[in-house]
């Protein structure tokens, strides 16, 4: 051992672009030292799988006076040339992908009628230009227009 030794702390790896594009996920972790006076280092990460994401209906949807448009035309848009089984494994798929998307911004319009009552109304109002619509979205609209009443 040296009489003078160095004490410094070298915290850099070096990783060529080719390798850090190969593995985005890994991170390199100094670990303790034991009996040596060098840092061992741990290389975390590595290939991740990407997680699935599990389709899951929603209860509240079935609430909702468009859903049965969505899926009807979704479900009728022919994917052209494809027969039986295949044909209806391709229309489950594009479901999915449809009421998923479908889903995320219904859940955002819910978010924003509930935080403002004006916002309800023009929802309900707009759905009863399209035709009848449920006693139940008639009564919340009332509820939020005695909740605007209220405050003002």
């Amino acid at each position: 051992m040296r009489e003078d030794p160095a004490l410094a702390k070298i915290n850099r790896v070096l990783v060529d672009g080719e390798r850090k594009d190969a593995f985005p996920s890994c991170a390199v972790v100094g670990l303790p030292r034991t009996t040596s006076d060098h840092t061992p280092l741990f290389l975390r990460g590595g290939l991740e799988e990407r997680k699935r994401h599990i389709f899951q209906f929603e209860t509240w949807w079935a609430r909702c006076p468009d859903l049965e448009g969505v899926i009807r035309e979704s479900w009728e848009a022919s994917p052209g040339g494809i027969r039986g089984a295949h044909k209806v494994a391709i229309k489950v798929r594009r479901l999915k992908r449809v009421l998923c998307g479908w889903g995320r911004q219904a859940k955002a319009n819910r978010t924003r009628e509930k935080r403002d009552p004006t916002e309800l109304i023009k929802a309900v109002d707009l759905e009863e230009e399209g035709g009848p619509i449920p006693i139940t979205r008639r009564e919340v609209r009332g509820k939020a227009r005695a909740d605007i009443e209220s405050i003002f």
